[in-house]
């Protein structure tokens, strides 16, 4: 798996689980629709800056860890989202 789609993957878990639509994100992360799409499909690799513009909408952090070559880290996924505690993208529902 690379780095974009295990990104890709995790940012639409999160967004998905919190029911937040794609729209929601790009509203209140500042990037467009087609920004948060094409991150989220794994065909483009976002800038860190980027990556925390979505996550923090999510109330999550972005964690980066580096790993050595021949080994890999005990979750296998090279960057998570860490929530502190879930979004909630309906408040008023």
């Amino acid at each position: 798996m690379t780095l974009a789609q295990s990104i890709a993957d995790q940012l639409r878990e999160w967004r998905e689980n919190g029911g937040c639509s794609q729209g929601w994100l790009s509203s209140k992360s500042g990037a467009t629709q087609s920004a948060v799409s094409r991150v989220e499909s794994g065909k483009h690799l976002p800038t860190l800056r980027t990556l925390q513009r979505l996550a923090k909408p999510l109330n999550a952090d972005v964690v980066v860890t580096l790993v050595r070559k021949d080994r890999t880290p005990m979750d296998g996924k090279l960057v998570d989202m860490v929530a502190s505690a879930m979004v909630d993208c309906h408040p008023d529902s």
